[in-house]
């Protein structure tokens, strides 16, 4: 007789649990990639890949620094600034990667992110979630940069964070065309921008 499939009790006890982040909050992360983006409106991001020290996998995060008309978005610019800060870093480079485009001073680092989820409505009314990173913060220390510049010796922003934790829901009618993690992306990365 032929053995068509063998006992692993390492992917046993895995079964019901997702290999992705599904829930909002802080996550000691190593940053697996991180991308340089241009939407088809002409808004610049940066799309992070993760994965968290328990193991857990995230995608297709943007943080986008400047809008489609070219000018600053000061909310992605200030997290990219932050993490920046937090690992220590002067200047981001970019390294052509085939069709992409890559932040090799990114690629490898680890860094703390308290992620958002975001829930939205997809276009065939079931609702899909992506997250966002609210605030990036050390690893060894749980504070933020400003925390660590002010020598503060609480760690009051990701408690004040996590207490208070909600997800949140796009409230606009035109449903988003983000991608929940674990989902395959489309060929293109054209995604509606509100900015």
């Amino acid at each position: 007789m032929n053995s068509v499939f063998n006992y692993n009790q390492e992917s046993a006890v895995k079964a019901g649990s997702s290999d992705y982040v599904e829930v909002g909050g802080a996550y000691a992360c190593t940053i697996k990639s991180a991308e340089y983006v241009t939407a088809t409106s002409g808004a610049k991001s940066f799309k992070f890949s993760i994965e968290t020290s328990e193991g857990l996998k995230c995608g297709h995060i943007n943080v986008y620094y400047q809008k489609k008309d070219g000018t600053e978005n000061t909310y992605g610019t200030a997290i990219i600034n932050a993490i920046m800060g937090l690992l220590k870093l002067k200047a981001l480079t970019s390294r052509a990667a085939g069709t992409q485009y890559l932040c090799p001073e990114l690629e490898g680092k680890q860094i703390g992110l308290f992620l958002q989820k975001v829930i939205y409505a997809r276009t065939d009314g079931s609702e899909g979630f992506k997250f966002e990173i609210a605030i990036p913060f050390s690893v060894a220390r749980g504070q933020t940069l400003r925390e660590i510049l002010d020598n503060k010796n609480e760690v009051e922003e990701l408690k004040k964070r996590t207490s208070h934790y909600k997800d949140k829901r796009e409230v606009n009618n035109q449903p988003s065309r983000a991608i929940p993690y674990g989902n395959e992306p489309p060929a293109h990365t054209d995604y509606d921008i509100p900015y």
